[in-house]
């Protein structure tokens, strides 16, 4: 696990309240992207941090989920690592990027989420 990476994954957290980025090796890793929806599909996998977030807390995670986040995936649909804030407490999910808004609402829906996220818009959509 690249610690530059990280650090990139946590600044940006802090400077904007989350993140999204790509962990899978080879073509994409450490990407962010900017389009699309997020929405995390294992709510079982949730993480929460109380404390500040570091990078040994965020590798550790990353390592408790590297089946999902760093796994090379045939069908094109790579996890990505997700960072939000919820009040003072930072959560972290494994999530998948959806191009289509209609799309990634009926799933999250069917995975029991309250919430997608747009990346191009930076912007929560509730459901």
């Amino acid at each position: 696990m690249d610690n530059t990476v990280l650090k990139n994954i946590i600044a940006a957290h802090h400077e904007t309240g989350g993140s999204t980025t790509q962990l899978t090796p080879g073509v994409g890793y450490g990407w962010a992207p900017t389009a699309g929806y997020a929405v995390a599909i294992h709510p079982e996998r949730e993480g929460r941090v109380c404390e500040r977030l570091t990078v040994s807390r965020l590798a550790r995670y990353v390592m408790e989920n590297k089946d999902l986040l760093l796994e090379v995936r045939d069908v094109g649909m790579d996890y990505h690592l997700g960072t939000w804030q919820d009040g003072e407490t930072t959560v972290l999910d494994c999530v998948v990027v959806i191009p289509f808004e209609h799309v990634a609402i009926d799933v999250a829906v069917a995975f029991g989420q309250r919430a997608i996220y747009n990346l191009a818009r930076r912007k929560v959509i509730e459901l």
